[in-house]
């Protein structure tokens, strides 16, 4: 078969594949996880695409983090389709299929090498770890900003097969672009000197210094990245503070979690969106990681020569993850499924440049069978995946059943059966929900919005007031608790 019809059918598998896998996902509803200061709740983005509207993208933090592409996507979705939640998660969809074209076309035009490159492809938009960046409309961050990440690579194998200051110039607007989505892409540039040693060979033509000078504005562009997401992550108090923290702790879980995700991209099973953070320093933890580097390492050097892929891929699963590793926390976020998006690349480059370079001669006859029965195998498993994603309740109901340890999982399955409830119409329950949540977690800013929000609804006005008025004060930044706390002022008399 002609080159340019096998990619074109490839590619074409490729997307079919992502449709298939997420098909699902259209019909499902917003959770309440992130979704509403995202989107629904937040008056910026609910309104859809206005000049007010896209200066407070760029002018303003929401939820910890500076995304003003991201914001910008969900205003022109509302705009295009009104608040719908099924055409956000479509998009997500889309922009998934799109970065695995990306993908695809990168390491085939790197590398030469067709079935690798469509292998590695296949695992990125199939695997089951990758549902939380895609059936989750607030990872649309993550999507949005691979996409960059995606095209700024393919400019830079452009830069370097003919170099000019034109195509260096290209790969740091992808990049820029890339940061105003997610600050995830800090670490792009310490992946382009990796593909500077494999596959692209540059060292060999150019001296490390040089290669290391020409990308000085990419890594200036990274560090105020950096600077802006710690400024957003403190102005609404998620970035952990090391004088809490226990000596050691940030350091062990960051070795600890290496082990963990290695163990969810090989076996990834009981998948959820929030896994229970480590109640003191993880030692054991942490050592079984530190182990896993040096074997992985190890191993990338001893076939350095023979198989740098291996190497290059075990590099970049290591080196994209030092972002999102444990070292600096936010939140609860410790260990999450999303931050494989990115990072997992890595891992599946070394697997299957490693696996063909074993030499073991299997027919076609065989190979082709079992490699269709695979895909076919990890498409089922990412569509039923998928499923928890359908509404609040299903999600972190299955959230508290696989980590059962973790305190924002019980938290958050509470709250949302309270919002279930309210939407029910069932208030006095809902009420009686949200102080069970409280009683376990006082102060708890969702549940005491949640809470004052029925009380209104019940009748006890004034008990609302006061109770709003603590959520409004809890997160000074929430315009939803304002706005409530305003109505339950109004129906008060005050």
């Amino acid at each position: 078969m002609p080159n340019r019809k096998r990619t074109l059918l490839a590619s074409l598998v490729l997307v079919a594949a992502v449709l298939l896998a997420y098909g699902a996902v259209w019909r499902f509803d917003f959770v309440r996880y992130d979704d509403a200061s995202h989107v629904f709740d937040n008056p910026h983005i609910a309104t859809g695409l206005s000049a007010e509207n896209i200066r407070w993208a760029f002018a303003q933090y929401n939820a910890g983090q500076w995304l003003p592409l991201t914001w910008i996507s969900f205003m022109l979705d509302v705009s295009l389709f009104g608040l719908a939640p099924g055409a956000m998660h479509g998009m997500n969809v889309l922009l998934h299929a799109a970065n695995a074209l990306l993908l695809f076309t990168l390491l085939r035009r790197m590398t030469g090498q067709f079935w690798h490159s469509f292998a590695v492809a296949v695992l990125f938009a199939l695997h089951p770890v990758n549902v939380e960046s895609v059936a989750w409309i607030s990872e649309r961050k993550n999507v949005l900003s691979t996409c960059f990440w995606l095209l700024a690579t393919l400019a830079y194998v452009r830069h370097a097969a003919r170099p000019r200051a034109a195509t260096m110039a290209l790969v740091a607007v992808f990049l820029a672009c890339g940061l105003m989505a997610k600050a995830m892409l800090v670490t792009l540039p310490c992946t382009l000197l990796l593909l500077d040693f494999w596959p692209l060979a540059r060292w060999r033509t150019a001296k490390w210094p040089l290669l290391v000078a020409e990308k000085l504005p990419l890594f200036a562009l990274s560090a105020l990245a950096c600077w802006l997401q710690i400024r957003a992550a403190s102005h609404d108090g998620l970035l952990w503070a090391a004088a809490v923290q226990p000596p050691g702790y940030g350091f062990f879980c960051a070795l600890e979690n290496v082990a963990r995700y290695l163990g969810l991209l090989i076996f990834p099973a009981n998948l959820a969106p929030m896994y229970a953070v480590p109640a003191a320093v993880p030692v054991l933890g942490g050592l079984l990681g530190a182990a896993m580097i040096v074997a992985l390492f190890g191993m990338g050097f001893v076939l350095r020569k023979s198989t740098p892929a291996v190497l290059v891929g075990v590099l970049w699963f290591l080196g994209v993850q030092v972002p999102v590793s444990g070292l600096v926390g936010t939140g609860d976020a410790v260990l999450c499924d999303r931050y494989l998006y990115v990072p997992g690349i890595g891992i599946f480059i070394a697997a299957v440049w490693g696996l063909s370079s074993l030499r073991v001669r299997v027919s076609p006859v065989l190979l082709r069978p079992l490699a269709a029965a695979a895909a076919i195998a990890m498409c089922a498993f990412t569509f039923a995946q998928t499923r928890h994603w359908r509404n609040s309740l299903a999600l972190f109901t299955h959230a508290a059943e696989v980590s059962p340890d973790s305190v924002t999982a019980q938290k958050n399955v509470r709250c949302a059966l309270g919002a279930d409830l309210a939407r029910a119409g069932r208030h006095a329950e809902a009420v009686t929900e949200f102080r069970r949540v409280l009683r376990d977690h006082p102060g708890d800013a969702e549940a005491l919005l949640g809470l004052g929000a029925q009380l209104l609804a019940t009748g006890a006005v004034r008990e609302s007031a006061d109770t709003l008025r603590e959520a409004a004060a809890q997160n000074p930044a929430d315009p939803v608790a304002r706005e409530w706390l305003e109505r339950a002022r109004t129906a008060a008399g005050r």
